[in-house]
């Protein structure tokens, strides 16, 4: 029987990947990457039961992000730095400890990663990927 910790991951991990998807081209290199060790390094993490990343250096980062990615926002490039600390930030949570609100910070980061998405194309395959 599978236990609802493992049920919980399985679908954390699924959504940010269905989440991400249709955003991951448009990402920077810098953040692809971060996002893929962050992904596999967080279900190692969950596997084992021990976090790479604790609160303080986790909160570090993420204002590291929010501050480098707020000196390129302008009024006419305003939705792919935002598309990428969407995407940054949602990896610095995978990493870390996952308590319950966070993972309903993943999942909200994951809803706002695949709005983002639209904003960068209007492809149909949105509504496939919301439902």
């Amino acid at each position: 029987m599978i236990s609802i910790e493992r049920a919980l991951q399985t679908l954390i991990y699924l959504a940010t990947l269905i989440g991400v998807a249709p955003l991951f081209l448009s990402l920077d290199l810098f953040t692809q990457i971060i996002f893929i060790l962050a992904f596999s390094g967080g279900i190692v993490c969950d596997r084992r039961r021990r976090h790479w990343l604790t609160p303080l250096p986790a909160t570090l980062f993420t204002f590291l992000f929010f501050f480098v990615y707020l000196l390129q926002i302008s009024r006419v490039n305003l939705a792919l730095p935002v598309a990428n600390l969407l995407v940054l930030l949602l990896s610095v949570r995978l990493i870390s400890e996952k308590q319950g609100r966070h993972v309903l910070q993943i999942f909200v980061l994951t809803t706002f990663g695949l709005a983002a998405s639209t904003l960068l194309s209007l492809s149909p395959l949105f509504l496939f990927y919301l439902i």
